[in-house]
C-alpha cells in the first residue's frame, strides 16, 4: 500500500465558500480542467455517490464515506485501483 499526500494553503479565503465549491460536485469540471463531467444527485451525505469522468478515461463511481459539514469529507472508489481520498479544510 502506498500513500500520497497533497496540501495546498490559501490565504484570505473563506472556508464556507470552499465548502460550497467542494459540495457542488456537478460543477467540478468548471474549475478542475481534467474532468469531462461529474454527476451527483441528492444530498451531500455519507452513503451517497457520484460519477466522475476524467478526460480520456472511463467514468468512476465515488462513494462518500464520511462527511463533517464545513470541515472535511472522505470518498472512496474501487475502480482499477482502490482509492480513499480525504479532503480537509
Amino acid at each position: 500500500m502506498w500513500v500520497k499526500t497533497y496540501k495546498k494553503t490559501f490565504k484570505n479565503i473563506n472556508k464556507t465558500d470552499i465548502w460550497h465549491i467542494w459540495t457542488d460536485i456537478n460543477n467540478w469540471p468548471t474549475w478542475h480542467g481534467d474532468l469531462d463531467y461529474c454527476k451527483f444527485e441528492g444530498e451531500f451525505k455519507v452513503g451517497n455517490h457520484f460519477f466522475l469522468k476524467p478526460k480520456a478515461v472511463r467514468p468512476v463511481k465515488i462513494v462518500l464515506t464520511e462527511v463533517k459539514k464545513e470541515q472535511s469529507f472522505t470518498d472512496y472508489t474501487n475502480s482499477l485501483v482502490q482509492k480513499c481520498m480525504i479532503h480537509t479544510l
